[in-house]
């Protein structure tokens, strides 16, 4: 291994909470810097506000799922107000029962813009997009996002939630509180809830791999929990995930005795396809990734493991949800890999047994 090489792994795995400690310092700094130098908004009522544009360009699945509750209160706030919604077409199923209008980000230009007296930035967002909002004269530029955003580009917001991390509190707090600028707007405790009933049908999901590979849990382990729910309830297993995932999928199901009740999914279902199978399953475990916060959403009985990020952050909400979390390493020193290895079969059975599954 080479310097650079060991360089990185030794700031990825021995200086992260380092890291975070110093970067929330310069958060803080920034958060300053925003507070002195920010545009100058206009004051407005809320009769003044009729059309809202909402920018989220580039968001995972998962966070998708929980902003749900956000366009929810924004209807209940002012029921016919306009809400155009600036993302990407393929995760616009969530939103399907919402009264918003989803429109793709290539459609957008600053003319366009002109009509709307409030815009919500949630990041990540690209600053042309925001720079856009600035040219169009919206009244109101609402922001939630990080340093990488900030500096004097403050200076295209008229309001701003930080994204500290270091405060507990979960990403869809946060996000939330970018409602509370908006005039008479009373804060609701709300969770996401797509509003899709469907009739269970006797199988199961497993959704083994997340975005990063220290998300993922021994392909070993995963074929032990599947025979014991096939035995135990007679179920059929589906394993879910995006096409990368499909090999450790195919690892799983060769280490299982009951491969005939396995198919795996990975690569092949569409976020339409993906919301109808969680609606019908019985059970759902996964890691930290979208299809939990989907399940959750979607009153589906649910485990998650998590590994190196604490649960409190970003954990799928819902009544329904178990989360695991058995962590290794200490402050300074924190092991993501060996936390997702700390997690036993035993561990996940025994959540299992919690559940009402018969």
């Amino acid at each position: 291994m080479n310097l650079k090489s060991w360089l990185r792994e030794f700031l990825k795995y021995n200086c992260y909470s380092i890291y975070s400690f110093y970067r929330q310092i310069i958060l803080r700094l920034d958060y300053l810097f925003f507070k002195l130098f920010k545009r100058v908004s206009e004051s407005l009522t809320k009769k003044d506000i009729n059309k809202i544009c909402v920018f989220m360009e580039k968001p995972a699945l998962g966070e998708f799922v929980i902003r749900e509750p956000f366009f929810r209160l924004l209807k209940k706030w002012k029921p016919n107000l306009q809400i155009d919604v600036f993302m990407s077409l393929k995760y616009s199923p969530i939103y399907n029962h919402l009264n918003v209008t989803v429109k793709n980000f290539k459609s957008l230009n600053k003319n366009k813009l002109k009509k709307y007296d409030v815009c919500f930035v949630i990041l990540p967002t690209s600053i042309k997009f925001i720079k856009m909002a600035k040219d169009a004269k919206i009244k109101w530029v609402i922001f939630y996002g990080n340093v990488f955003y900030n500096g004097i580009k403050g200076l295209l917001f008229t309001h701003k939630v930080p994204a500290y991390k270091f405060d507990k509190k979960h990403e869809f707090e946060r996000v939330m509180a970018t409602l509370k600028f908006l005039p008479k707007f009373r804060l609701e405790k709300i969770e996401p809830n797509l509003d899709i009933v469907k009739k269970k049908k006797n199988y199961f999901i497993v959704n083994p791999c997340g975005t990063q590979l220290i998300r993922r849990w021994s392909p070993k382990n995963w074929a032990k929990v599947i025979d014991y729910l096939i035995e135990k309830y007679n179920f059929s297993a589906y394993l879910t995930g995006v096409k990368e995932d499909f090999e450790e999928g195919e690892k799983i199901k060769k280490l299982s005795t009951y491969k005939r009740n396995i198919k795996n999914l990975c690569g092949k279902t569409g976020i339409k396809e993906l919301i109808d199978l969680v609606a019908e399953s019985k059970l759902v475990l996964s890691v930290d990734t979208g299809t939990a916060h989907l399940a959750a959403a979607l009153k589906i009985p649910l485990i998650v493991l998590f590994n190196r990020v604490h649960p409190s952050f970003c954990k799928p909400l819902g009544k329904n949800v178990i989360t695991i979390y058995k962590p290794v390493g200490n402050l300074f020193s924190p092991k993501p890999n060996e936390s997702m290895k700390n997690i036993t079969v035993e561990n996940i059975i025994t959540k299992i047994k919690l559940l009402n599954l018969d």
